[in-house]
């Protein structure tokens, strides 16, 4: 209930019967956050999951490039996340209150966590192969017959990148 005082009169009203009996409109305050995030919602989808429960997710069309819009909603759809509408950003949308200001600080973090950790980086990396030809450390030595040694064969140096 809300406690409205008015001509020294204390009542206690619920937020339905607040426009019925005084003056005053009941509002709401909503916040919404563009968030630079250039990970992949697979990688987004774990993070969410490892962190909080009871997250429901749809996908509302196509976006940037012709991949899906997915929407994360947390806490009975208090918070969402929104990828894919534009290229490289996340949208956090949630309806002022306590809990979902505590909530967005912390999807937010998130966020910027699951694009830069090395575990994001470790699920969202594919192996590439690069010719690389290793320093030859037998440059000066020489063989039997005075002719310089062979030089090693070139190797295969595997690495990881974000693709």
């Amino acid at each position: 209930g809300i406690l409205v005082t008015q001509n020294f009169n204390s009542k206690i009203l619920s937020p339905e019967d607040l426009p019925t009996y005084t003056p005053l409109r009941l509002g709401s305050v909503s916040s919404k956050l563009h968030v630079p995030f250039t990970g992949k919602v697979t990688t987004l989808r774990l993070f969410l999951n490892e962190m909080f429960s009871g997250i429901d997710e749809f996908e509302e069309g196509e976006g940037f490039d012709n991949n899906p819009v997915v929407v994360f909603a947390l806490n009975e759809s208090q918070v969402t996340i929104t990828t894919g509408k534009s290229r490289g950003i996340a949208t956090v949308e949630w309806k002022a209150s306590p809990a979902g200001d505590i909530l967005a600080d912390s999807i937010i973090a998130l966020l910027m966590h699951a694009q830069s950790s090395a575990a994001s980086i470790r699920l969202t990396s594919q192996p590439c192969y690069h010719r690389r030809s290793l320093p030859d450390d037998d440059q000066n030595d020489s063989g039997d017959d005075g002719e310089p040694s062979k030089k090693r064969p070139r190797t295969l140096l595997r690495i990881f990148h974000d693709t």
